[in-house]
C-alpha cells in the first residue's frame, strides 16, 4: 500500500468516475504475484528434484524412500493414480501392492509413526525385522535360505495387511481407496437389481488366517465372494469389519439413497406369494431348539440304556446268586448222605464183628 500511494496517478475519463491508473496496475501485478505464489505451495514436492534435503528431512524420507508423489499413468501394473516411486522396483510396498488389486500403498512415513502401529507387536513375529524390510531396509532376506525367507517374508505380509486395516481407516488411506473406488477396482455387486453398483472390500473377522476377504454392497447391502482376480485370497483382516461403513460414513455420497429393490416373482403377469422365510435369528433359534431337542433325545436314550444293562445286571447277579444257593445245598446234601452212609457202614460192620466172636466163642 506504500508502494501505491507514491505511484504517480493518471486520471482517465470515464463516464461519471475516474480510474487511477498506476495504483490499479499496482494492485494487479500484486494480486497476480499472491496467486502464483498460493498456486506454487498448492503443487506436489517432488523429493527427487526437489527443494534439497530440508523438504525430505520434513518428510522422513531418504534418498531410495522418496516418498509417495502424483503418477504420469501407465498401462502395466497396478498403481494408485495419486501416489507412486521414481523406481517402483525398489519398494516392497509397491511389490506387494501390484499383485493385490484392493490394498492400496501406504505412506512410509505413517508406518514409521510407531502410534500407528501400536499392539502389533504381539500379533507377528519378527516384528522388527518385518518392519525394516517393508520400509526397504537392507535386512539380508536374500542371504537366508529360501525356507526361512518365505516364512519371513509371510510374516511381512500379515504385517502389513494389520497396518494396511489401520491406514485405510484414516483420511490419507479413506481417500486412496475412494480412488480405487470410483476406478472400480473392487468390482460390481452382481446382483442384477443393483445394476451394477460398485462393491467395498470387507472382512468377516478383524483376526488374521481365519476367513478371506468379501464383497460389500452399499446399493443391497449384502455380502458375495470376490470375483476380481488376485484378491479372492486375501485376507479379511487386512480389511477388517470397520471400512466399508467408515467410508460410507465418510463419503456419504456414495450410499444408497433408497431400499433395494426386490424381485417380484409373477406367473403370467400374476405375484406369486412364497411362503415367508424365517429371518436368520428366527433360524438360528429354531436350529437351536432343534439341537437341544436331540440332545434330550440322545440323553434320554442313554439314560433308558444304562437302565436296561443295570437292570440285566440286577437279573444276572440274581441268579448267580440262586445257583449258587443251589450248589451250596446240593453240597450239603451229599454231605449229609455221605454221613449217614458212614454211619451205615460202621454199624453194619460192628454186627458182623459181634457175630463172628459169637460164633467163634462158640
Amino acid at each position: 500500500m506504500y508502494l501505491c500511494s507514491h505511484i504517480p496517478q493518471l486520471w482517465i475519463p470515464s463516464m461519471a468516475t475516474h480510474i487511477p491508473v498506476g495504483r490499479a496496475a499496482a494492485l494487479t501485478a500484486i494480486l497476480v504475484l499472491f496467486s502464483l505464489h498460493i498456486y506454487r505451495l498448492g503443487q506436489p514436492i517432488d523429493l527427487k528434484e526437489g527443494r534439497g534435503k530440508k523438504n525430505r528431512k520434513i518428510l522422513g524420507d531418504s534418498r531410495r524412500n522418496t516418498g509417495f508423489k502424483r503418477l504420469r499413468g501407465g498401462a502395466k501394473g497396478y498403481r494408485d493414480e495419486d501416489t507412486s516411486r521414481d523406481d517402483q522396483g525398489d519398494s516392497w510396498i509397491y511389490r506387494h501392492t501390484s499383485a493385490r488389486p484392493f490394498m492400496c500403498e501406504v505412506n512410509p512415513a505413517w508406518i514409521r509413526d510407531q502410534f500407528n502401529l501400536n499392539g502389533l507387536q504381539n500379533e507377528v513375529p519378527h516384528y522388527d525385522l518385518c518392519v525394516r524390510h517393508i520400509l526397504d531396509y537392507n535386512v539380508g532376506f536374500d542371504r537366508l535360505p529360501a525356507k526361512r525367507a518365505s516364512e519371513l517374508e509371510a510374516c511381512c505380509e500379515t504385517l502389513y495387511g494389520l497396518v494396511h486395516a489401520r491406514y485405510v481407516l484414516s483420511p490419507e488411506g479413506l481417500e486412496r481407496m475412494r480412488l480405487k473406488y470410483e476406478r472400480g477396482d473392487f468390482g460390481a455387486c452382481p446382483r442384477a437389481l443393483c445394476k451394477g453398483a460398485r462393491l467395498l472390500p470387507c472382512g468377516i473377522t478383524d483376526q488374521p488366517r481365519l476367513r478371506p476377504v468379501k464383497s460389500y454392497c452399499p446399493s443391497c447391502r449384502e455380502l458375495y465372494h470376490v470375483r476380481v482376480r488376485h484378491a479372492a485370497t486375501l485376507d479379511g483382516s487386512f480389511f477388517g469389519t470397520t471400512f466399508p461403513h467408515m467410508f460410507l460414513l465418510k463419503f456419504p455420497h456414495y450410499q444408497a439413497r433408497s431400499q433395494p429393490v426386490e424381485f417380484q416373482p409373477r406367473i403370467f403377469g400374476f405375484d406369486v406369494q412364497y411362503p415367508q422365510l424365517p429371518t436368520a435369528e428366527q433360524f438360528a433359534n429354531e436350529e437351536a431348539e432343534r439341537m437341544a431337542q436331540e440332545m434330550a433325545e440322545r440323553e434320554r436314550a442313554e439314560r433308558e440304556e444304562r437302565e436296561k444293562k443295570s437292570l440285566a445286571a440286577e437279573e444276572n447277579a440274581t441268579q448267580d446268586r440262586e445257583k449258587a444257593h443251589e450248589t451250596v445245598e446240593h453240597v450239603h446234601t451229599r454231605t449229609d448222605s455221605s454221613a449217614a452212609m458212614r454211619d451205615v457202614d460202621v454199624q453194619v460192620h460192628a454186627d458182623i464183628n459181634a457175630r463172628v466172636k459169637g460164633a467163634v466163642h462158640a
